[in-house]
């Protein structure tokens, strides 16, 4: 699934602000939509109108936000950065330029081994989470890890396939 600029930008930035925001107290917010899937549900749920109130506990710890907000932040990062050069590639390709299409993929590599590093770290702190069995949001968790699990392969969609 590809994801549009803004989209993409809003996911991560939800992610992002999500778990920091976590250890506050929950927001009254406007009404929504109903659900339309079990995530949805999930997330409604932590946006139900009424009354501001405490949380008995963080949904993340403030160690594991530090641990996984830069995580998430370098996919966005390499992600930002292949916004600003598949136009430019696009442009090589129709003008021909082998030269400028060539380092334009040579960087594009770059760029998904970054989100592949990325996805690799957050397993890594994922797997930690689990084992120190701390208690998190299961639903920002799991947009966090879609975030990053899913950059490396938006920006393989634009480099060309290896030969055989």
């Amino acid at each position: 699934m590809k994801l549009t600029f803004p989209f993409r930008a809003a996911f991560a930035g939800l992610a992002l602000a999500t778990s920091v925001a976590c250890s506050e107290t929950a927001a009254e917010t406007q009404p929504a939509a109903p659900p339309t899937s079990e995530v949805d549900a999930k997330i409604a749920e932590m946006f139900v109108e009424g009354p501001v109130q405490k949380r008995e506990r963080p949904d993340f710890s403030n160690e594991t936000v530090l641990k996984l907000n830069p995580i998430v932040a370098r996919a966005q990062a390499a992600l930002d950065r292949f916004d600003v050069i598949a136009p430019e590639l696009d442009a090589a390709r129709k003008s021909g330029d082998t030269a400028r299409i060539a380092a334009i993929e040579g960087e594009l590599a770059k760029l998904k081994a970054e989100a592949e590093a990325a996805r690799t770290a957050f397993a890594i702190e994922k797997k930690a989470l689990l084992a120190r069995k701390e208690y998190y949001n299961e639903v920002v968790l799991a947009a966090m890890e879609q975030f990053v699990t899913e950059a490396p392969s938006e920006i393989a969609a634009e480099m060309p396939a290896p030969a055989k």
